[in-house]
This record gives structure tokens, C-alpha cells and sequence, in this order.
């Protein structure tokens, strides 16, 4: 998400940047629009209590410690945490079983957050949420992705293309802000990743408010998937 910092010194010389399936899993927002109010929509994660006692029964651990269990294993995977905890993880298989219980019991909870003004919203460090007011004023009642990651990555993209440069992505893209009405575009599970669509119009409307043109077509190796690709360049 911040390319400047390490490949900054093309900045104006790269012919070509070439991205594949790597936005759609970057970390993004969601904002709602309903009856005229904007909301900030927060999620978290969460276990219920029933299934937590179940948990810590099954694998003979603390309830308490369940949770710094599964951030231990997401961050080091089943082998090493059957090796660090080999007492309660005697061997690989056991720290699999173990995740596979707190996946099929994680929860998520959401509530819809009022905010005072878009211009109180940072959609990255440089950038406030009034980049949305466009997009959300359009569609009446809609929930869409902020698409924060990308949004960072790409406008650190577009300053390394030199004037006949382009950038091709193939991703999950959204190509109008009405699909939000009619269509779920994550979080999901796609391909064995968890992953959001990324909000085209939002990439298009950043790019040409910097004198870049982005189309989307879809992905000539992949007929009929849902895979879109962009091409960014610096308009005519």
C-alpha cells in the first residue's frame, strides 16, 4: 500500500505495473447510505459463549486462552503451534482440528456508526471520505466498499507511470456503484482467500481527478468468471 517508499525512485519511468489478484485482499471499509444519513459500518469478529466453553472442553484449554490461540496460529500455522504448545497440540493434525472449530464458530457482530460529515472520515492518511460523496449521493440507499488498501496502493501506483505508461490489473472489481444495490461483493471466500470486490467506480473517479483514465474489461483467459481487468493510463 505504499509503493513510494520502496520503488519511489521510478517515479515517471515505469512502463508498466502488473497486479494480479492482490487488491481484492487488501483491508477495506464499508459505508452506508440509509434514508439520507451516512453511517461507518464496524464489524468484529466474535465466539459465543456456548461455543467457547465447547472449545476449550474439546482441546482442554482455558476459554480465556482461546483467543490468543488462534492469533498464534494464524501468525505461525498449525506446525509450529503444535510445537510451541505440544501439551495441548501433541501434533499437527490436533492444532488443524483446533482452528477448523473456531472457524466454524466465529461470529460476526456490525453496527452502523453516524458520522458527522464525510470530511471527518479518513479513507487513507491523505484522503478523506468527501472522494465518496459522488458515489454514495447517486445510489439513495446502498452500503458500499471504501476500498482503503487499494485506494492507498493505487494512488502510490499512478505517480511511478511514466506518460505512456499504463497500469493492467486483474482483480474482483465492481464496474458500476449500483451493483451494491442488487449484489453481496463480500467479505467473502474466493478461491481459498478471504477477499472484498473492490470498488471500481471509487478507483475511476481518484484516477481522473489526476488526469488518469482507468476502463474495465473483463479477463480474456478467464471467460465468464468474475475477474475484471483494469487499465489505468494517463488520459489523452
Amino acid at each position: 500500500t505504499r509503493l513510494s517508499g520502496s520503488v519511489g525512485f521510478l517515479s515517471g519511468k515505469t512502463f508498466l505495473v502488473y497486479i494480479s489478484n492482490v487488491y481484492d485482499n487488501l483491508p477495506s471499509d464499508e459505508m452506508a447510505v440509509i434514508l439520507g444519513r451516512i453511517y461507518l459500518v464496524q464489524v468484529r469478529s466474535f465466539i459465543g459463549g456456548a461455543a467457547a466453553d465447547e472449545i476449550a472442553a474439546t482441546f482442554g484449554v482455558p476459554r480465556a486462552e482461546i483467543a490468543s490461540l488462534v492469533s498464534r496460529l494464524l501468525r505461525i500455522g498449525p506446525e509450529l503451534l503444535s510445537e510451541s504448545v505440544p501439551g495441548t497440540f501433541p501434533d499437527t493434525e490436533r492444532a488443524v482440528l483446533f482452528w477448523q472449530s473456531a472457524w466454524a464458530a466465529l461470529r460476526q457482530a456490525e453496527r452502523y456508526v453516524p458520522l458527522q460529515g464525510l470530511d471527518t472520515y479518513q479513507v487513507t492518511p491523505s484522503l478523506t471520505g468527501e472522494i465518496l460523496r459522488p458515489l454514495l449521493a447517486a445510489e439513495g440507499d446502498v452500503r458500499m466498499h471504501v476500498s482503503n488498501g487499494t485506494l492507498s496502493s493505487f494512488a502510490d501506483t499512478l505517480p511511478l507511470l511514466h506518460p505512456y505508461g499504463r497500469v493492467v490489473c486483474h482483480d474482483l472489481f465492481t464496474t458500476d456503484s449500483g451493483q451494491y444495490r442488487t449484489g453481496f461483493y463480500g467479505p467473502g471466500k474466493y478461491d481459498g482467500s478471504t477477499v472484498n470486490w473492490v470498488n471500481g467506480p471509487l478507483l475511476q473517479l481518484f484516477a481522473s481527478r489526476r488526469g488518469f483514465d482507468v476502463s474495465f474489461a473483463p479477463f480474456k483467459e478467464r471467460p465468464g468468471a468474475n475477474i475484471k481487468t483494469l487499465t489505468a493510463q494517463v488520459r489523452d
